[in-house]
């Protein structure tokens, strides 16, 4: 009896979930790794894409739809929060609308001011409208389209690649602690029928400025020239001024001891700092201080050589709190060139940090690009700490730095994505105008 009653439950378990082997799925691709956002010109971005429909049984359709989604969430430091929509573009591909022009590829979005965050429907109202239209397939009026319009698939894999033209005031991808900014690409299949359901898919992107356009200056170098009296002087090269995130970036270090100071070691830190602001723009609180170590090296004794050692107590005083970096750069013997009694220079390469979007939770290697939105600022330094002593014993005995500022970019802001591909429609860019 029991076996019985095990049974019926499982066989009406199945029949409530429906056989998955035979249900049809739809999914999307994106052409670009994210949506690049000129910001200087006049070109809007375009995100390009396709939707693929995986059939596995008879299907009608009503139509087929694209929609990108961005929201906004700032909490204020005073405890207010604002929830806005940045963009709803919805592009019909194929339905009732588009019955008498064909399947469309591409939709232009207006630059209109987006509107206030709605309230989600509930799934009565959802429940509501899709009776709404079933009652009307059953009883067409003059401003219903006809039957004809539905499309029916066989068994099969359909793709439809579509484009769409979007107002280029779009902020960029932001996950901070107050401060989020998040876009994703819907597609929903609509099959007519109360007793149906739609077939749909969510998809998260990233959104970030061209780099084409917006970070020319990055290529531009960083020198910094430092003395500081019986101890060191020293010179610092940054090959440039910003680097996205999870790159290596190339310094050269050329310094030279002076009296009887010895240099013991040499640490290198990216810093970030997060300052959020009032609504009238003034500086309010900080955020969440991260100081990463990216390179250390330790000069051995009596030898102009830079080999690592493990740190040990003597350093370990001098820096608190921080964490080991994932990869140590260590200098070779053809990195370290001689232009003088004591003067040693050091080439080597800073693996920047990973981005928070690729971080899959782990927030102890990660950081945010640098950004500045309602209610946050985001900026980066790279700090230069020279160990130093004075006696023959080895002790550190005093340390001296050296801040430069670094502007860390999003993770595809790098060259490979900063020419993109021409589009397909000519249409396209005759629809925008002059």
């Amino acid at each position: 009896m029991l076996r019985r009653l095990s049974s019926t439950k499982e066989t009406a378990r199945r029949l409530s979930l429906g056989d998955k082997s035979t249900e049809s799925s739809l999914e999307v691709n994106i052409t670009e790794p994210a949506l690049f956002i000129p910001t200087y010109t006049n070109k809007p971005p375009v995100l390009r894409g396709s939707c693929v429909l995986d059939v596995r049984e008879p299907l009608t359709a009503r139509r087929l739809t694209v929609t990108l989604r961005g929201t906004s969430r700032v909490q204020w430091p005073h405890g207010t929060q604002d929830t806005e929509k940045i963009i709803d573009c919805t592009l019909t591909v194929f339905g009732p609308e588009a019955s008498k022009t064909g399947p469309q590829s591409y939709a232009v979005c207006s630059e209109e001011e987006p509107p206030a965050l709605q309230r989600k429907e509930s799934g009565f109202s959802r429940r509501k409208s899709q009776l709404r239209t079933a009652l009307m397939d059953l009883y067409p009026n003059s401003n219903q389209p006809p039957a004809a319009a539905y499309h029916t698939f066989k068994p099969g894999t359909y793709r439809y690649n579509f484009e769409m033209v979007l107002h280029s005031q779009l902020p960029q991808t932001i996950r901070l602690r107050g401060s989020q900014v998040r876009y994703s690409v819907h597609v929903c299949v609509e099959r007519p029928g109360a007793l149906t359901r739609n077939i749909t898919h969510t998809q998260p992107i990233t959104a970030i400025h061209c780099p084409a356009e917006d970070y020319v200056e990055d290529a531009e170098p960083v020198y910094v020239r430092r003395s500081w009296s019986k101890y060191l002087r020293c010179e610092i090269l940054v090959s440039r001024r910003g680097a996205p995130l999870g790159h290596r970036l190339p310094v050269t270090l050329s310094f030279t001891e002076l009296a009887q100071a010895k240099l013991r070691g040499i640490r290198v830190y990216l810093s970030e700092n997060v300052q959020y602001l009032q609504k009238d723009g003034l500086p309010s609180c900080f955020g969440p201080y991260k100081r990463t170590l990216v390179y250390k090296a330790v000069d051995g004794v009596g030898s102009a050589e830079i080999a690592l050692i493990p740190e040990d107590d003597q350093v370990k005083h001098l820096v608190t709190d921080e964490k080991e970096p994932d990869s140590i750069v260590a200098c070779s013997e053809s990195t370290v060139q001689h232009s003088g009694a004591k003067a040693t220079t050091l080439d080597f390469d800073l693996p920047l940090p990973i981005c928070r979007i690729h971080a899959n939770g782990d927030e102890t290697r990660n950081m945010h690009f640098d950004t500045k939105y309602k209610n946050v600022q985001v900026n980066h330094w790279i700090e230069f700490v020279f160990l130093l002593t004075k006696d023959a014993s080895g002790e550190v005995k005093t340390q001296k730095s050296i801040k430069t500022p670094l502007t860390l970019r999003p993770c595809y802001a790098n060259q490979a994505n900063a020419s993109l591909p021409a589009y397909s429609e000519t249409t396209l860019c005759d629809s925008l105008g002059p």
